[in-house]
């Protein structure tokens, strides 16, 4: 599928088209970047005494508490998951997958060969763990769990 652009003029075509490289491009490095930030954050909190953390982030760096908490959780999680697999994940879709709250065992049930769309990453987060053989909904196709 390709965006029609028959109704925009051909100078704003080529920007338009220049502008999705240019992203495209950047959208790889995005995952990276954040664990990145979240290890360092990792770093900084445990420099910092108790109920100071969110102050530092929120005045050094304009975080906000839960951005905070989302790139240290994608940190943690980089160090058991392969970080070029996290990379494919949209920047939402990788932070609920980090969190806390999702079950360990989901891991077991990862379907390691597709991208995962967040209906697909909702319905295991909250423990409603599919089954073997069910299938995961993934933004190129439906494949079969790998369980």
């Amino acid at each position: 599928m390709a965006f029609d652009y028959s109704d925009i003029p051909p100078n704003e075509t080529q920007q338009l088209r220049l502008i999705a490289q240019r992203i495209k491009k950047l959208l790889p490095t995005i995952i990276p970047t954040i664990i990145q930030v979240g290890t360092h954050l990792e770093e900084a909190k445990a420099l910092l005494p108790h109920g100071r953390f969110g102050a530092y982030c929120l005045e050094e760096m304009d975080i906000s508490d839960k951005s905070a908490q989302n790139y240290m959780n994608l940190a943690r999680l980089s160090r058991t998951q392969d970080p070029a697999e996290l990379a494919q994940l949209a920047a939402g879709a990788a932070y609920e997958l980090a969190a806390k709250s999702t079950p360990e065992r989901w891991f077991r049930r990862f379907c390691p060969t597709c991208v995962l769309d967040m209906q697909f990453l909702r319905m295991t987060s909250k423990s409603v763990l599919p089954k073997p053989g069910a299938v995961c909904i993934c933004s190129r196709s439906i494949r079969s769990l790998i369980c």
